[in-house]
């Protein structure tokens, strides 16, 4: 009778078991779905932004510190902090972004009518983090924190994030950013400078 009992506990565990790996696969597919709509319709309202404020954006001549200005390739607005001969650094959701003048544009807020700003969809669920530490991580733990804050911050809205690994050998950097190449989610990612992180950290851009 016991031993009928323990075989029966057993089949049991595994019936919910399996129920439970299902359920989990149709969230996530349903997850994933629900990303990439949204992805896509940021793409579209994204492409029709570009066309809407292309007149707006006039080149940035005599840039200054303490400035908001419009960073072409990474499509956002920031501030300068610091200019040091060709080179600016730009201050973007708390990440330093290093660049040129020939990549700047002045931000004409008074000329913008609210009519013509389109909100990228959002879907908040948490609290939006611009910053993932995995630090003493193995690469297989980290993999799914990554995965989980990548498309967070896509929901969000978020186009630069930064990942802190840490310098170590270099194996857990080396092994994130060869996940980081064939995500179609990410659109390039680059070292910061020194100052905030040099090596130990790893700033995204997002594929909006």
């Amino acid at each position: 009778m016991r031993e009928f009992l323990t075989s029966l506990q057993r089949e049991l565990n595994a019936e919910i078991s399996a129920i439970k790996k299902e359920e989990k696969k149709k969230k996530k597919s349903l997850y994933e779905s629900s990303l990439n709509k949204v992805i896509k319709l940021n793409r579209e309202f994204g492409k029709q932004d570009e066309l809407l404020t292309e007149e707006k954006k006039i080149p940035l001549l005599e840039p200054q510190v303490g400035q908001q200005v419009w960073v072409k390739d990474i499509e956002t607005s920031g501030e300068i902090i610091e200019i040091k001969d060709n080179s600016i650094k730009v201050e973007v959701n708390d990440i330093i972004y290093t660049t040129n003048s020939r990549n700047l544009f002045q931000i004409e807020k008074t000329k913008i009518k609210k009519s013509e700003f389109r909100k990228k969809i959002k879907i908040p669920e948490k609290e939006i983090k611009f910053e993932l530490k995995v630090l003493g991580c193995t690469f297989d733990e980290a993999l799914p924190l990554i995965e989980e804050f990548i498309d967070n911050a896509l929901l969000s809205g978020l186009n630069l994030v930064r990942i802190v690994h840490g310098k170590g050998t270099g194996a857990l950097r080396s092994k994130i950013r060869q996940y980081l190449r064939k995500s179609r989610k990410i659109n390039s990612f680059f070292t910061p400078p020194p100052e905030t992180g040099g090596d130990g950290v790893t700033v995204i851009k997002l594929e909006c």
